[in-house]
């Protein structure tokens, strides 16, 4: 109900935007931080240790759930913007209930885990593991709303290798708290591990180990909708970015007219993780990544970049004039205007001239349909030069 209050009365990218604005994002992260610090036992003796903490427990559900809305914020906006399409009203009301259903419940039966008071001293010991490593998980997440907000404004101060040396450090914590040798303040000493939590250790560790060499340039796929992409690593020993890439529209369009190649056009965002995760488990593959270099103009287009243009300028859409003050309002007005879609990721292929060669390609990691994808709009392209 709340989701459809919003939606009518902002229109169905609130949540988007939401997710891409720097006053929230910060707010998020010191939201995440206190979280983690609350699980992690900073506030023990003042709320874990109270039997009746049914207030604190629907505060705290009450802000869990918030922050689970704003973690799929950009999900959130595609899929309300489809399904607005097939019905105004209908749509988005299913949607918000898959996405409760889906997403918050989870969340909230784990809180209810969290905060429920043991009834024996094995109970206590275990929900108290939950919390420690909950609480190291979601410290690692909050770092996410920063590097997004770097991102979006371009400060570059959380680049992609600072942000993985953040993580490493926490994750390897977390591994040296699951073989006791890292106390909290209110732990209870453990003369011995469980074999459960050993092998949990070694899970930790391999992974603080998988990420290592993401501080050289690697893509870390299966971590790539989190950390920052590869545009972001200022250090790169590994393949580094397209040669004929293009974050401008008009440049990149001039660009294949001189060279007389399709254009392989992307509308993306820096807080879209599923832009993100798709960048770097697709692009990354060999082919892929030698069909985009040698045949095509990648030209990526971040509607949600908040630099902005040398000159305000007035755009019509749906027919009425639309002041565009940054180059995310001028790609996402294009996207909008051109395409009739406001979802991301986007991807079409076009002519130099900027007519479709191509349907469009929304978020899937399938390599073999995204090749066939490439291929199908190459073949095309080079047809109409015969």
């Amino acid at each position: 109900l709340c989701g459809i209050l919003l939606t009518s009365a902002f229109g169905i990218q609130i949540f988007y935007q939401f997710t891409t604005n720097l006053i929230s994002n910060l707010f998020l992260f010191i939201l995440f931080v206190i979280l983690a610090a609350f699980l992690l036992g900073a506030f023990h003796s003042s709320i874990i240790s109270k039997k009746k903490a049914v207030g604190n427990f629907i505060g705290l559900s009450i802000l869990t759930v918030l922050l689970s809305l704003s973690c799929t914020g950009s999900y959130i906006g595609s899929y309300l913007t489809q399904a607005a399409s097939l019905h105004s009203i209908l749509g988005p009301y299913l949607t918000l209930t898959g996405f409760v259903s889906a997403f918050v419940l989870p969340v909230a039966i784990i809180l209810i885990f969290i905060t429920w008071n043991p009834a024996t001293p094995k109970q206590a010991h275990r929900l108290l593991l939950l919390n420690r490593i909950t609480g190291f998980f979601i410290l690692a997440y909050s770092l996410t709303f920063l590097s997004i907000a770097d991102l979006i404004y371009g400060k570059h101060l959380l680049n992609r290798e600072i942000f993985l040396v953040l993580w490493i450090i926490i994750f390897s914590f977390l591994g040296i708290y699951l073989i006791g040798k890292l106390k909290f303040t209110h732990d209870k000493e453990t003369p011995s591990i469980s074999v459960g939590r050993f092998f949990l250790a070694i899970l930790t560790f391999s992974f603080t180990l998988y990420m290592v060499p993401g501080l050289l340039g690697a893509p870390l796929k299966e971590i790539g909708a989190l950390v920052p992409p590869l545009y972001a690593q200022d250090f790169n020993l590994y393949t580094k970015d397209f040669g004929n890439h293009f974050d401008n529209y008009n440049e990149g369009m001039e660009y294949a007219k001189n060279s007389e190649k399709p254009v392989l056009l992307e509308f993306s965002g820096y807080g879209c993780a599923e832009s993100r995760k798709m960048e770097a488990s697709v692009w990354t593959y060999p082919r892929i990544k030698h069909l985009l270099d040698q045949e095509f103009v990648v030209i990526r287009l971040m509607v949600d970049d908040k630099t902005k243009l040398p000159k305000a300028e007035i755009i019509s859409i749906d027919g009425k004039p639309t002041k565009i003050t940054t180059f995310g309002e001028k790609w996402q007005a294009l996207q909008q205007i051109k395409f009739g879609s406001e979802s991301q990721p986007y991807q079409v292929i076009l002519t130099p001239k900027g007519d479709p060669l191509s349907s469009a390609y929304g978020y899937s990691i399938d390599i073999k349909q995204y090749i066939n994808f490439l291929n199908n709009g190459l073949n095309r392209f080079k047809q109409q030069l015969k």
